[in-house]
């Protein structure tokens, strides 16, 4: 009776072989799932509070306290100039929120437009977690509840999400935002970089457009899951 003999040149190697492969295929699209599961939670929380450090307060409750010294108060070329105005309150939370610029303009002809320069604002995401958002130039429209950025803006949030826009259009009223210059977002061992950035549906719809690219760092995303996971544990 004769007998075979496998011939190690024809068998398999250890990486390729159908379960190991399948074991390893599993393993990846868990990470990937896990990777936009956390895209799909971060992204829309980045998106809205673009919007609302700016107008915030027209839907934010009382009590809101506006000051600014009177002595630095000026009309100019038919125009009320606010040197730096703060703006301060609470949200329905009870969450205290807080802006501040170097200076607001109004204009006497036409006082439901205010234009804001050198922006610092603190709102609150949720209790324990901030945001902070500076830009050069914003303009808000009260009657359109809609506000323009034309130049760049950063965000960034206590929990290490981050944002840069070099422009925006937003409109508070359809829950819309739109920037067609580039867009870096950056949230806990990932980042997007695209060329046009829209959002629809208060934050609902995120689309990236024009040479988008999404670059992750497997370490820091290894970091974060175990530390979510410790977390869970003590819970």
């Amino acid at each position: 009776m004769s007998s075979t003999t496998a011939n190690p040149a024809l068998e398999a190697p250890e990486s390729l072989r159908p379960s190991d492969r399948g074991e390893a295929q599993f393993r990846s699209a868990t990470r990937h799932s896990g990777r936009v599961r956390m895209l799909k939670i971060a992204l829309p929380v980045v998106s809205l509070l673009i919007g609302a450090a700016f107008v915030g307060y027209s839907w934010l409750s009382s009590p809101v306290t506006i000051g600014f010294d009177l002595s630095s108060t000026a009309i100019r070329d038919g125009k009320l100039v606010m040197a730096e105005p703060k703006l301060e309150g609470y949200t329905t939370d009870n969450l205290p929120y807080a802006m501040t610029a170097a200076r607001a303009v109004q204009d006497a002809g036409n006082t439901s437009v205010i234009e804001l320069e050198d922006i610092d604002a603190t709102v609150p995401i949720s209790d324990g977690t901030t945001a902070r958002i500076d830009a050069r130039r914003a303009v808000y429209d009260r009657v359109s509840n809609t506000i323009q950025l034309n130049d760049p803006m950063n965000l960034s949030t206590s929990d290490g999400k981050s944002a840069t826009l070099q422009s925006a259009s937003i409109n508070m009223a359809a829950g819309t935002l739109v920037t067609e210059h580039p867009v870096v977002i950056r949230i806990n061992g990932a980042s997007i970089d695209a060329g046009r950035l829209s959002v629809a549906e208060n934050g609902k719809v995120i689309v990236f457009e024009d040479r988008v690219q999404m670059h992750l760092d497997p370490g820091r995303l290894n970091a974060e899951r175990a530390g979510d996971a410790g977390e869970n544990a003590d819970d």
